[in-house]
Formats: structure tokens, sequence, C-alpha cells
């Protein structure tokens, strides 16, 4: 017999995965260099995002979380950007700093990161590139890994409206699809 109820285990997995890149980023450092000589592109698609990114989208998606909870980023940072390569010893490190909220955080923070589509870390890094209203705008457009709940998306209805004000955008980009 199935148990019924809410499932616990993927947003705990969805908060180790990312908290785990998100550290990992964080401590590699995000200074990179491009050898311009070779004539070779920097990355392979300018669209994708980069580690700097995946950062700014983490701390921006965890920052309500922990606000209504009035715990501060830095106590976060504490708990988790810990040195402990034992699961065990980061997760009694997280419990002595948090607390009885610790569960709370991981679970919501979790299920944020797969609305936000933070989770998984490799599918965030990967771009699809579509069409835009049936029209390719600069080559390509991105789709985002983020989608929202709300039946409208402003950024789309917002890039849709600047298209529509400025049409020799439109005319450069379907002039270079064609």
């Amino acid at each position: 017999m199935k148990k019924s109820g809410k499932d616990y285990s993927r947003p705990k997995r969805a908060f180790d995965e990312v908290r785990d890149a998100w550290s990992r980023f964080n401590c590699a450092g995000l200074i990179a260099a491009t050898n311009y000589a070779s004539g070779q592109p920097g990355s392979k698609s300018p669209a994708t995002p980069s580690k700097s990114d995946f950062i700014v989208d983490f701390e921006n998606a965890i920052r309500p979380i922990l606000e209504k909870r009035n715990i501060s980023f830095s106590k976060f940072t504490e708990a988790y950007r810990s040195v402990f390569d034992d699961d065990i010893e980061r997760e009694m490190h997280a419990q002595a700093v948090l607390g009885s909220m610790r569960h709370s955080i991981e679970q919501r923070c979790g299920a944020l990161f797969i609305t936000r589509g933070l989770f998984p870390v490799k599918k965030y890094f990967t771009v699809i590139r579509q069409a835009i209203a049936g029209r390719w705008v600069g080559g390509g457009s991105i789709l985002a890994p983020y989608k929202a709940k709300e039946p409208r998306d402003f950024m789309y209805e917002q890039m849709i409206e600047i298209l529509n004000e400025r049409p020799e955008v439109m005319e450069t980009a379907t002039a270079g699809a064609a």
C-alpha cells in the first residue's frame, strides 16, 4: 500500500545538490581568463549561464526564505559553506548553527530551487534556443529554465512589447535568420 503525503526527499536532494554547487563555485572563485589569441570564443554559447549567474540566482532565491525566518545570510553561509567533507558532520554543523529551523529551510529552499529551475544543476546550465512568437530573435532566443506559476509571463510580454516598438530590431533579426 502506497503512503499518501508529501515527498520530502526530492526538495532535500534539490537543496543538497544546489547548495553543494553553490559552495563549490564560491570556493573555486569566479575569476576566469579567455585566450583571445586563439581566435576561439570564450564559451560555446554566450547565452549559457555562468557560475556567477548561478550564485546570484541561488542567493536571490533563498533571501526571502531567510528573511521570513529572521536568519541572516551570513548565518546561512556559516551553516552550509563549511569545510566538512563528511555529509553527517556537515548536517550536524548546520543543525548546531540553525537549530530546529534547518529542516524547514532545507525543504522550502529545495522546493523553490525545483520551481525556479536551479535543480538539477546540470539542466540549469543547458540552454534551449527557440523562436519567440514565431520569430527568431537575434539568431535565437533563450527559453529560461524558470517557468512562472502565474498565467502571465511579464518578461515575455515586455520583450514582445519592445520588439513591436522597435521594428528595426525585428528587421535585423529576421534578415539574420533568413
